[in-house]
């Protein structure tokens, strides 16, 4: 066969051509095509052949630039010459960026309902959310059963129920201000051994025992050397291991108070010790009975922004508005090594996907970065399109949708497969304030994100039925095909359950 003409197009089509050749080219284009490249001696074209061959074909005309980025596109093999293998792979992928277009295509929105608002019923702003559960005999905790705890800068806290109706309100006070407000930085729950713990600018931590409603104070470890801005509590799997209270300072040090829990550990209830009173030097020294310390020193140069535990690899984690350090994970004897993440301008939060082993980072710079734990020198995606520091991130299923929170009041949906920004979600009230900072809690059961700052606000994100709580409805997303056939009606929604009905 002869080559074919080299008789150049001589006008253009655009850039749907370019773009949509896998959906233009019908059966007999390709036919053709095929039956060009077998016939041809080399079977092989360069760029001005096949822009030809598919103008003598399917009579397409093509912009030259575009045609020489789809060219090159083509030619894996970078040799100047493209074959059938080569041309139809192309095809192929096009169709395939086509259908995974066409799978995260939903019929509402990730966030599709709007905001519910709620009075936080506190007089400054919240300045902590997070979650009380209640302990099973096996240790399990789940967020279908406890309250959420909310947690202002004077010391009140509020209990409340899972469907965010007021139940109590208590107050975090320092016995020895006379005169003075203590000011409350972090809140954390200790559902092992009924307590809630607390810590203030005054450099202590409180320790509240929360037994039978109560809220009585029980241990008071007072004169640390930077105040405690961050804490994260880690339940021991069973009653022999130790449970961890991780605690990030004002320092940009981490430390990590371990206790037995059995029968409340060193919280329990004494008649000639209603109080129990020490300085954290004696607690890291080991004088108090029943606890332990480990100290990571300036690990950070700023504060610690968040601290948390990576079970998979046993390591504490924590991040800090630094550059040298931005993230940091190490296990209590630093047996397995150190991983530093570095970012320009340091990382406000963090959160991790255990099962695919991803981290997820929010950063002054506006950017989402998605890490490899594994590999700390360079984050394997980055997502822009924050216009401010991003101050939250949440994984969901699987990580497959990755949600950030930015400090005016936007979140985004992303799709970390595709690496596509699914929804720019901007619906938050203005009146959640306008110059203090926010807080957030996610519960992965109900799929809801708690917002607190002056009020309140809960949002559904990319809610479904959920299996255990079901009101009868046979699918737990929206249906969005329907097939029938004689013998059965069969039902298929988009998270691919099958349902057969006689």
């Amino acid at each position: 066969m002869l080559r074919p003409s080299l008789s150049e197009p001589t006008s253009d089509t655009g850039e749907d051509d370019e773009k949509n050749l896998h959906l233009i080219l019908e059966e007999h284009h390709l036919l053709a095509i095929h039956k060009a490249f077998l016939e041809d001696e080399t079977g092989q074209f360069d760029i001005k052949e096949l822009k030809q061959l598919l103008f003598d074909v399917a009579h397409l005309r093509f912009n030259a630039k575009n045609f020489e980025v789809m060219f090159l596109k083509m030619n894996t093999k970078r040799d100047g010459f493209v074959t059938w293998d080569e041309f139809v792979s192309h095809l192929i992928l096009g169709f395939k960026h086509q259908e995974i277009v066409a799978e995260f295509q939903d019929l509402d929105p990730p966030i599709a309902k709007p905001p519910r608002i709620l009075k936080s019923n506190h007089r400054h702003p919240i300045n902590r959310i997070t979650f009380c559960p209640t302990m099973k005999p096996d240790r399990s905790v789940n967020f279908s059963d406890g309250s959420y705890i909310t947690c202002s800068k004077d010391g009140f806290i509020n209990y409340w129920s899972l469907d965010l109706s007021l139940e109590r309100t208590v107050q975090s006070k320092c016995p020895d201000l006379k005169v003075a407000d203590t000011w409350v930085t972090d809140m954390i729950s200790l559902p092992d051994v009924s307590v809630v713990c607390t810590a203030s600018s005054e450099r202590d931590l409180r320790f509240y025992d929360t037994s039978a409603r109560k809220f009585d104070l029980r241990v008071i470890f007072f004169s640390l050397d930077y105040a405690v801005c961050t804490m994260y509590y880690v339940i021991a799997p069973t009653a022999e291991e130790e449970s961890m209270l991780i605690l990030g300072d004002m320092g940009g040090n981490v430390k990590v108070i371990l206790f037995n829990s059995v029968a409340r550990g060193p919280f329990k209830s004494k008649l000639d010790e209603p109080l129990v009173r020490a300085r954290y030097e004696s607690v890291a020294k080991g004088v108090v009975p029943g606890f332990r310390t480990v100290e990571f020193k300036r690990i950070h140069t700023d504060w610690v922004q968040q601290v948390s535990y990576y079970p998979a690899l046993s390591m504490i984690a924590s991040c800090s508005a630094c550059p040298k350090a931005s993230v940091q994970m190490r296990d209590l004897n630093e047996t397995k090594g150190i991983y530093i993440y570095r970012i320009s301008k340091g990382a406000y939060c963090f959160a991790f996907a255990e099962g695919v082993h991803l981290m997820a980072t929010g950063s002054p710079d506006c950017l989402v970065r998605v890490w490899n734990p594994f590999v700390p020198k360079r984050p394997s995606v980055i997502f822009p399109g924050h216009h401010t520091g991003v101050i939250g991130v949440v994984f969901q299923d699987g990580a497959k949708i990755l949600c950030s929170l930015s400090k005016d009041k936007c979140i985004k949906v992303w799709d970390v497969a595709a690496q596509t920004c699914l929804q720019t979600y901007t619906g938050l009230p203005s009146e959640l304030g306008e110059h203090t900072d926010l807080t957030f809690l996610y519960n992965p059961d109900s799929r809801q994100l708690l917002i607190g700052s002056v009020l309140i606000v809960t949002l559904h994100l990319c809610p479904t039925q959920s299996g255990e709580h079901t009101d009868g409805n046979t699918h737990c997303s929206a249906i969005s095909v329907l097939l029938y056939n004689p013998l059965f009606q069969v039902n298929l929604d988009r998270t691919a359950y099958l349902f057969l009905f006689g």
